[in-house]
């Protein structure tokens, strides 16, 4: 679903480096082989990715969104996870927090996202904690969140 939002701006690097607790340069950006639009910010232990891509019509882009949950589910085995619907999140979005958490060879893992889709537009926003580090807080997300709607057309 390609867009011509960028996710860099949506979240920019002062923010993302808030949410995830630390420093982070510019965000890489980086287009997916189906058009959406990612930025990542990253460092040794923590990660924040911004994921943005746009759908012919609200429509197909609340079929995607499901089918994304679907396969999200089915693929979680040894994870933890908590998926929340948040009812009246901002005006005309729907809006998911997902947490998750897993121990692999010893090392823990724990991530923070929130799927946002507002009409066409779907926006997702993770956070992922290893190596001690720990994901952003789902308050934490969630505010940032509200500010990135904001600041979709």
């Amino acid at each position: 679903m390609p867009t011509a939002l960028d996710p860099c701006e949506l979240v920019p690097s002062a923010e993302a480096s808030s949410l995830g607790g630390t420093i982070f340069g510019a965000g890489q950006a980086s287009t997916t082989p189906g058009g959406a639009k990612l930025c990542s910010y990253g460092q040794e232990g923590i990660a924040i990715e911004v994921i943005v891509a746009q759908a012919p019509d609200a429509g197909t882009a609340q079929a995607a969104k499901l089918a994304a949950e679907a396969e999200l589910k089915k693929n979680a085995a040894g994870v933890t996870m908590k998926v929340t619907e948040l009812p009246g999140f901002a005006p005309g979005v729907d809006a998911t927090l997902l947490e998750a958490s897993a121990t692999v060879a010893g090392q823990t893992y724990s991530a923070t996202a929130i799927y946002l889709l507002k009409g066409p537009v779907f926006v997702g926003l993770s956070g992922l904690g290893t190596l001690g580090a720990k994901a952003p807080t789902s308050a934490a997300i969630q505010d940032e969140a509200k500010v990135v709607v904001g600041r979709l057309p």
